[in-house]
């Protein structure tokens, strides 16, 4: 399968879009701000997703990370009444030379090991082809229980938070 040029236009596009919000997560003063620069970075690696093909992922990405992740945070702001019209201060400069000697070091050895490994190669006719449609018979038929006992788990916890956070007004 050969890759065409307006794939690795796509890839470049994405990939610039992803590094600049993902640089303006970490270093946004407002933390509302973050929240939504976060959201196109994880949207951009939604888009990673669709341009190798994995339509599920793709909709997973966009479902639970930038769907329910993302929100969750917006409620942990609202219900923590964390100052969102100020900015963060800032940390000492102490703090910032640890942080950037540790991503480097970091960067380095993830760099070192993902250019010495020998990545295998798998022909397309090898390839087994999951569709989203066999995903979600499966998820739906096979694992519905342990489906419907998280969703109500998930729901109990945001009731309780919505309970504790009203109490705490009276």
């Amino acid at each position: 399968m050969e890759i065409s040029t307006v794939q690795l236009v796509a890839f470049g596009i994405v990939t610039a879009i992803m590094l600049i919000s993902a640089l303006l997560v970490v270093t946004a003063r407002n933390i509302v701000h973050a929240v939504f620069f976060l959201i196109v970075t994880l949207f951009c690696v939604a888009g990673y997703f669709i341009l190798l093909l994995a339509d599920f992922l793709a909709a997973v990405q966009i479902l639970i990370y930038v769907g329910a992740v993302v929100v969750l945070i917006v409620f942990g702001l609202i219900l923590t009444r964390a100052r969102v019209g100020q900015a963060i201060p800032m940390e000492e400069v102490r703090q910032r030379l640890w942080a950037v000697l540790v991503s480097l070091v970091f960067f380095g050895g993830a760099s070192y090991a993902l250019l010495n490994e020998k990545w295998p190669v798998v022909s397309v006719e090898k390839m087994e082809v999951t569709t989203t449609s066999k995903i979600a018979d499966t998820l739906f038929n096979t694992y519905v229980l342990p489906f419907q006992v998280t969703s109500v788990l998930l729901l109990a916890g945001l009731i309780g938070a919505i309970v504790l956070a009203m109490r705490e007004e009276k």
